[in-house]
């Protein structure tokens, strides 16, 4: 696995005091944005959801995404998340979509935000449980961001799927439990 430094934009971003609120364009639901873009275009895979998560106990932030890849191998994608505590957002162009089962892996460079890190790369990871009262509940990494002398390749997500802990064990946070939302995983 190659090494690369890893900065957690989450806890940077708690230093901005930029309240813009997450774009609307991105607050549809999951069977929306499939809808949308999918479209008998060749899909092959595909990640879509919204909802808000808590990493820690009152901290709870909000996101929306959605990945498509087609047959010809090329992902189109955006994903927004906001640090609801730190009154951030991070708008994030995606180019890797890599999925295994019901585990997707999503990455990019960052285009809009609140801070001063656009440009940036990161990744995020989410996990599709099923539907309905008697499925577990979804899961969601919180965004990982990369030092801008190692911005992912458009492979990077295929990395990180190999092993996802490795990646998610030096901060301490790993998986979250999807609130009021819904992921959904398809392909691979």
């Amino acid at each position: 696995m190659r090494k690369l430094f890893i900065l957690p934009l989450l806890i940077l971003a708690t230093a901005c005091n930029d309240t813009t609120p997450v774009e609307p364009e991105l607050a549809l639901s999951p069977e929306m944005a499939v809808a949308q873009t999918e479209g008998g275009m060749g899909v092959m895979e595909s990640a879509v959801g919204s909802g808000h998560f808590a990493p820690f106990s009152e901290d709870v932030n909000g996101f929306a995404f959605n990945a498509l890849k087609k047959a010809d191998g090329t992902v189109k994608g955006q994903a927004t998340m906001q640090v609801r505590v730190a009154g951030t957002y991070w708008k994030l162009d995606i180019d890797c979509l890599a999925v295994s089962g019901n585990v997707a892996v999503v990455s990019g460079a960052v285009s809009r935000t609140s801070t001063p890190f656009v440009g940036v790369g990161g990744w995020f990871a989410m996990e599709d449980n099923g539907e309905g009262g008697i499925a577990e509940a979804d899961r969601i990494t919180g965004f990982y961001g990369i030092l801008p002398d190692f911005l992912p390749t458009p492979e990077y997500c295929h990395e990180v799927i190999q092993d996802i802990d490795a990646y998610l064990a030096p901060f301490g946070v790993k998986w979250n439990e999807v609130i009021r939302g819904n992921v959904q995983v398809k392909g691979g």
